[in-house]
């Protein structure tokens, strides 16, 4: 499940940014890097893998995991991680 692997990264970033206390932000470009290792050997086609990322940021963004930011495409990272 995409969102849940989403989710193992940001808590990563999260705890990154709190021991140098800046704010945890993402971008999609940077969730999408590291969902390429679970892209299922390359089975999947750019179209499929980017609607299982975008369905992945859309669950984090509606549970306020990922908060909006002024930059499109970019996140604040909840402390609820």
């Amino acid at each position: 499940h995409y969102a849940t692997v989403a989710l193992v990264y940001l808590r990563r970033l999260h705890l990154q940014a709190l021991a140098t206390g800046d704010k945890a932000l993402v971008g999609k470009d940077e969730i999408a890097d590291q969902m390429t290792t679970y892209r299922l050997d390359n089975t999947l086609d750019d179209k499929t893998f980017t609607s299982r990322i975008n369905s992945a940021i859309k669950q984090l963004t509606d549970h306020s995991i990922l908060l909006k930011t002024a930059t499109p495409d970019r996140w604040e990272i909840s402390s609820i991680v």
